[in-house]
């Protein structure tokens, strides 16, 4: 499986082949799965790190990472590009369509690999704790500058997010508990996130004050999944979404460039910087090629309704816990009469901000690129989150996450954008 690739055709067949051997079943009622016995208790299932860059060398070095890696995405697989897309626009439309629906049965057998894993009693404390790791070597990739040979690729934690959504989608939203981030056996870790009204001084204390008054209780599998999904969402998601952002100003700044090396040829034509510029104009070309093909599939692996379409709907339990935990009701019940008490529960207060916020960059994001998303599956749970957000801004610290939820309310509602 380390050398399988998209390009060859040489993955289909060791994840079908794992996908059948981990439904062998034996003993008395059928219920014991020894492959997947087996699996945990390689050690290359969660081998040690013996390098710095422990994001990358843990898709390599582990025993289903490379399952995991079938990719789209040039980091990845260098000749994607080279190999599937043309440059006619019609046809690579069609090519980046069939790769989609390729790692969505792709995606679809990793998932029936991990529930049954996960479905083992006595297999399933060791499949969280790979998947924590997998998320904690790579929570790096939030990062603003990050070093992006020692991480894992858009393509591995794009399939490991598909993964965990697929796990979480039956997941009933009153089965999880809404203090998992602050329990103490937490598979998340958030010490270190700026919360959304408390300082660091205030969190320590009421964390105090939680151990002396709240009885913890050992988390149940529901709630580990659905905010492991949740994080996985933040370290897998938002990055491909703002490096993708960023190739595409990149994409516009070199046209320009060049667009404004041309128009002002006549000008330095006879000039001593005649030379450098026509260098600089053949540079540009090339880069634009290149910049043009990364998009395409990057286009393949990123833009892709089905799974921006599970984001979303993910994204919408997102707001109905945190609703609840604003308004202190049960999820999906009616939210009392705004605007609410100034009061605001620390047991949301205390929460990271980017909580809200990739709820914000996703919906913005989907709008722009594929809007289709949004105008077909948004629900009232989510706009009626955004609203008590707007209409209750003291219970978050920054202004600026306040003036990205506005935005995404102008944005999604053309009645007002229509307005003089």
């Amino acid at each position: 499986m380390q050398q399988a690739s998209l390009i060859r055709n040489t993955h289909r067949r060791p994840i079908e082949a794992l996908e059948e051997l981990i439904e062998i079943c034996c003993g008395p009622s059928s219920n014991i799965r020894p492959i997947c016995r087996l699996i945990v208790h390689q050690i290359q299932f969660l081998p040690d790190i013996m390098t710095s860059a422990a994001g990358k060398e843990i898709t390599t070095t582990s025993l289903l990472g490379p399952f995991l890696s079938v990719s789209v995405f040039a980091e990845d697989q260098l000749d994607v590009a080279e190999r599937f897309f043309s440059g006619n626009l019609f046809v690579d439309k069609s090519i980046s369509l069939t790769l989609q629906q390729e790692l969505e049965s792709i995606r679809t057998s990793l998932h029936k690999i991990f529930h049954a894993i996960l479905a083992s009693s006595n297999c399933r404390e060791a499949m969280l704790t790979y998947l924590a790791t997998l998320l904690r070597y790579n929570e790096k990739r939030a990062q603003i500058q990050t070093e992006e040979f020692s991480l894992a690729g858009d393509g591995f934690m794009l399939n490991l997010l598909s993964v965990l959504q697929k796990l979480s989608v039956k997941i009933k939203l009153d089965t999880v508990d809404l203090l998992y981030p602050f329990h103490p056996a937490s598979f998340v870790e958030i010490k270190n996130d700026t919360r959304l009204k408390l300082t660091c001084q205030e969190v320590a204390d009421w964390l105090k004050y939680l151990e002396r008054t709240h009885k913890w209780v050992e988390p149940k599998f529901p709630t580990q999944c659905w905010f492991l999904t949740l994080h996985c969402h933040h370290i897998a998601l938002l990055p491909a979404l703002q490096k993708y952002q960023r190739k595409l100003r990149t994409l516009r700044d070199v046209q320009k460039m060049l667009d404004d090396l041309q128009a002002t040829e006549p000008q330095w034509k006879d000039s001593p910087f005649a030379s450098r510029n026509k260098e600089l104009i053949e540079r540009c070309k090339e880069q634009l090629k290149h910049l043009g093909k990364s998009k395409l599939y990057t286009d393949a692996g990123l833009i892709d309704p089905v799974l921006l379409r599970r984001c979303l709907h993910f994204y919408i339990s997102v707001a109905e816990i945190l609703l609840s935990l604003l308004t202190q009701t049960s999820p999906g019940n009616p939210i009392p009469e705004l605007p609410l008490p100034q009061e605001v529960p620390q047991k949301f207060t205390a929460l990271p901000e980017w909580y809200v916020e990739d709820i914000a960059e996703f919906v913005l994001f989907t709008l722009q690129f594929c809007p289709s998303v949004i105008v077909n599956n948004m629900d009232n749970s989510l706009i009626t989150w955004l609203l008590v957000v707007v209409c209750t801004p003291h219970c978050i610290r920054n202004p600026y996450l306040i003036a990205k939820i506005i935005e995404v309310l102008f944005v999604i509602n053309p009645n007002v954008q229509g307005r003089n």
